[in-house]
């Protein structure tokens, strides 16, 4: 049996939302693990589905799902918690904040103003347009002698702003 820390604890049985930052092997997957289950035991109508929980890295994401399934795997079979939990959890809001956003933006995209039909961007292909961007829009500005482009001069050499 794990024995956590007054903070840790806190984080686990706390009734607010929850941030939780710490080094690695620190046991932050562990607890949000507790954490998640207890939500789902303290308050029997929620279903796994109703908890949101925000990761750094997709790998992260993943192995608080594969956590939350072998700690609830080892649960007798008739207990009603096992089976809400494991057929609930493929519907769990369980990403990194890329992923939860893409989700909301493809479930409202006319509301954020969005081609519904959109494509996320390979990182790759961010920084090509990322650059072809602040290029163009230098053009324009060195076309206009416009304000900005002066007081950038000031701070700037012309190869700095160009890169």
């Amino acid at each position: 049996m794990t024995v956590f820390t007054s903070s840790q604890k806190d984080a686990i049985y706390g009734n607010n939302n929850v941030f939780i930052e710490a080094g690695a092997g620190s046991g932050k997957t562990t607890v949000f693990v507790e954490r998640f289950l207890t939500i789902l035991r303290d308050n029997p109508e929620l279903e796994p589905k109703h908890i949101l929980a925000i990761t750094f890295t997709r790998l992260a994401a993943n192995e608080l799902v594969d956590r939350i399934r072998q700690k609830v795997t080892c649960l007798e079979d008739s207990d009603p918690f096992k089976k809400k939990v494991l057929s609930g959890l493929p519907s769990a809001k369980i990403s990194t904040i890329h992923g939860f956003c893409h989700t909301v933006l493809r479930q409202y995209p006319l509301e954020a103003n969005i081609d519904p039909h959109f494509q996320l961007m390979e990182p790759n292909y961010a920084t090509f347009y990322l650059k072809h961007s602040v290029d163009r829009t230098l053009e324009e500005l060195f076309q206009t002698n416009h304000p900005s482009l002066v007081a950038l001069r000031r701070v700037f050499s012309l190869s700095q702003i160009h890169g």
